[in-house]
């Protein structure tokens, strides 16, 4: 029973890394101690919250090329080939 437990919450912090932290990862410069924050995995969900702006972003490991759309709720790391984002991304410029 313990270790079902542990198993669970162990499984819930992977879920909470996985999907909070990772999509945005802070970057410490080498040279500076200037401070980035990127998209490290995308999503093909469509967003449903309104849509504020958008922004392309490079590719440059450990950062994917995405679109990061700005929304009520924050920002969210799309993936740049699917339709519906490459027309909203469109829609907004």
């Amino acid at each position: 029973m313990r270790y079902y437990k542990y198993a669970l919450r162990v499984g819930w912090w992977l879920w909470v890394k996985k999907v909070v932290l990772n999509p945005i990862c802070f970057l410490k410069s080498s040279g500076a101690d200037k401070v980035h924050n990127c998209c490290t995995e995308v999503s093909r969900q469509k967003i449903t919250v309104p849509i504020i702006g958008a922004r392309m972003q490079k590719k440059n490991p450990p950062c994917v090329k995405a679109v990061i759309f700005e929304t009520e709720d924050g920002e969210i790391c799309s993936h740049w080939k699917e339709a519906w984002v490459r027309h909203t991304f469109i829609q907004l410029e």
